[in-house]
């Protein structure tokens, strides 16, 4: 039996087609700033998330509030994976870019070459913008949830005092309220 296979006709040069550390480089580095973007986006979403939080924390809304934290997880989760891509894509890059393992991203585009310098800058920038945001109403809503637990606190001891029972602090049942947030 013989086989229907023409034989392929070997490349212009004659040899195998070979990846040039430049074209490895580009490669990675377009790979780096797609990770970027990706970790800038989910930390917006996460910022549009914290200012819900803190709408829902203005009207007492527990329900939502929940499903909203349960959003911020799952986009906490995919940042954290986002992130090890990034590390994983940076250690394949350091051996032709020496020493970028040890810079932070802003410092990168010192180091790596344009259109990508010109894009991880702008995405560093906005990154930055968007972390001090979202720090900024973390720490409100950490207020915020601290005055409602001192509130649910006081309500607890208003009715440990009207009806005669000991009722415990909302600080001394871990177990149901964590207030280490």
């Amino acid at each position: 039996m013989q086989d229907n296979v023409a034989p392929r006709p070997p490349s212009a040069t004659g040899a195998t087609p070979s990846v040039t550390a430049h074209q490895i480089v580009e490669q990675l580095l377009e790979r780096v700033v797609a990770v970027v973007e990706q970790e800038a986006q989910l930390t917006s979403a996460l910022l549009g998330l914290a200012q819900e939080t803190q709408q829902r924390l203005l009207v007492d809304d527990c329900v939502a509030l929940l499903e909203t934290s349960q959003q911020q997880g799952a986009l906490a989760q995919q940042l954290r994976q986002a992130e090890h891509q990034r590390l994983m894509v940076t250690r394949r890059l350091t051996p032709f870019v020496p020493g970028l393992d040890q810079l932070r991203l802003s410092e990168w585009p010192a180091r790596i070459p344009d259109p990508y310098s010109t894009r991880l800058r702008s995405l560093c920038d906005d990154f930055r913008n968007t972390t001090d945001q979202l720090r900024v109403l973390n720490r409100q809503n950490m207020v915020l949830i601290q005055r409602s637990l001192r509130y649910a606190d006081m309500a607890l001891g208003i009715e440990a005092s009207t009806y005669g029972s000991r009722s415990e602090s909302v600080h001394e049942l871990p177990q149901l309220v964590d207030t280490t947030l």
